[in-house]
């Protein structure tokens, strides 16, 4: 059976609803990223079009729109940092950034938060890249 715009756009945010990772490698979508970025352009014209009519359309609009924004959050992770990115992602070294706890810092710590800011900021701005692009 072929997903529609909704579907794909409900898939997606439910997904997204559950990473709870600072880097989110493009390879977790649950679709190519371009046609995620499709079914939310899709599926928001449809809510549009449908505002006319149906004033819960525009709640759902207000919903989905900045869930779509969402979709850049998600970037190839480039080779040589797929092992980092994967530490920072869960290892134990970089837990307490996750848990965004940054208090009392060893000097060894103060490295490693150097160390996971640099790689979120790159691919941070990847996706402020993409979104800016498009």
């Amino acid at each position: 059976m072929h997903a529609t715009a909704r579907d794909i756009v409900y898939t997606f945010a439910q997904i997204r609803g559950q990473l709870t990772q600072p880097i989110l490698d493009a390879r977790l979508l649950p679709y190519p990223k371009q046609a995620i970025l499709d079914a939310f352009a899709s599926y928001e014209a449809q809510l549009v079009a449908k505002c006319r009519l149906d004033p819960d359309a525009a709640d759902e609009l207000e919903q989905v729109r900045p869930v779509g924004m969402r979709v850049f959050d998600f970037q190839t992770i480039d080779p040589e940092d797929m092992a980092i990115v994967m530490e920072i992602n869960s290892g134990a070294r970089f837990r307490r950034f996750r848990e965004r706890n940054f208090e009392n810092l060893t000097a060894d710590e103060e490295i490693n938060l150097q160390i996971f800011n640099s790689y979120f900021q790159k691919y941070f701005l990847r996706g402020m890249e993409d979104q800016n692009t498009r």
